[in-house]
């Protein structure tokens, strides 16, 4: 039996690998992977509690499949079916390519600076903070930075986070949850909105509002941009096959359908990476399941609060607004349905959010 290759150990990679493996247990499964471990960016900056090692939430694996460790591919040969790193080469019968995202960099000069998505650099920072420094500034609020955020308030220090936009999480929310966010997070965290960092030194930072502000650590959480294979057009269809025969792609480096926009677009979550994998997996071995889509969702639970993210909170022709025992919660409505869900306390569900939204448009 020829061997399925799957190229990167993210979330749909190995779910793609536990898909195949669940129909055809003795199907020889090859990983090729650039890190030195299988695991998922989600879990990186978890690393900066007591954990010792970022392996520990490394996934299991099939029985059956092989992992090639520290080989980034260089590049595929479509017609001899052979994908290649810079020292090494494997033929295929199927591929799947989940090469996933990478963070954007930004070329900073100063010393200290540190991104969530990389596990030297969160190892590096928990050793920092186990010394005692205490003023760690996050650059950029995304999703990623809620976490960071519940992390370091755990470890008793209180973030400073500077962003270009007027209020948080601005690239999925609209301005009025925005505000509140912001309003809530400013009992335990300083917030520098509107701003942008327009000099680094070792101590400082000054913001183009020209407030300065020292800092011994910073961590730069400015999004994130899909990984490629140069060359190489990760385009697929519903059934998550490329343009080239025997080839698959999914997870963040492929769009996907979105059912409430009605449009392909990225989408960098966990979830959505591990539907991708499930699918791409029982193709590959012809099962011709087509993927209908997926909507945005992102739920993040912590000691301090609770947030639910559903759907689309930044085009709605409507807006309704439900308080009830200390939790907040904003539906979104569009051409008379139910378009978004942000919910905001600890007794927020995401299950039936999600079945509503289910019932809605599929």
């Amino acid at each position: 039996m020829k061997e399925f290759v799957i190229v990167g150990s993210g979330p749909a990679s190995i779910n793609c690998a536990w898909s195949i493996y669940r129909s055809e247990p003795r199907r020889p499964i090859r990983i090729v992977t650039r890190d030195p471990f299988v695991f998922s960016k989600m879990v990186v900056p978890s690393v900066l509690k007591t954990l010792k090692n970022i392996s520990q939430f490394s996934p299991s694996l099939p029985p059956s499949a092989l992992v090639e460790y520290g080989q980034e591919i260089a590049g595929i040969d479509v017609d001899r079916m052979i994908i290649f790193s810079r020292c090494r080469e494997w033929n295929y019968e199927k591929l799947f390519i989940g090469i996933g995202s990478r963070q954007k960099l930004i070329p900073f000069s100063g010393r200290r600076i540190f991104y969530p998505s990389r596990v030297g650099d969160m190892i590096e920072l928990r050793n920092l903070i186990q010394e005692g420094i205490k003023r760690v500034v996050i650059y950029g609020f995304g999703m990623v930075t809620l976490e960071l955020v519940d992390i370091l308030v755990g470890l008793n220090i209180v973030p400073v986070i500077i962003f270009s936009s007027p209020y948080p999480l601005s690239r999925i929310v609209n301005r009025d949850i925005g505000d509140y966010l912001a309003s809530n997070f400013s009992g335990f965290i300083e917030l520098y909105a509107s701003s942008e960092i327009s000099e680094l030194s070792d101590r400082h930072i000054v913001t183009t509002a020209g407030v300065r502000i020292p800092y011994e650590a910073l961590i730069v959480a400015k999004g994130s941009q899909e990984n490629e294979i140069q060359g190489f057009e990760l385009g697929v269809n519903e059934f998550f096959e490329t343009a080239y025969p025997g080839i698959f792609a999914g997870g963040d480096a492929v769009k996907v359908f979105d059912i409430v926009d009605g449009v392909e677009k990225y989408m960098h979550l966990h979830s959505v990476a591990w539907e991708c994998g499930y699918y791409a997996g029982l193709n590959m071995l012809g099962a011709r399941l087509p993927f209908r889509g997926t909507l945005f969702r992102a739920i993040t639970k912590t000691k301090r609060f609770s947030i639910t993210i559903v759907g689309n909170l930044k085009e709605f022709d409507d807006m309704e607004v439900k308080c009830k025992d200390g939790e907040k919660m904003f539906y979104c409505m569009k051409k008379g349905k139910l378009s978004g869900f942000f919910g905001y306390g600890f007794n927020v569900g995401i299950k039936n959010i999600l079945r509503e939204f289910l019932r809605v448009y599929c």
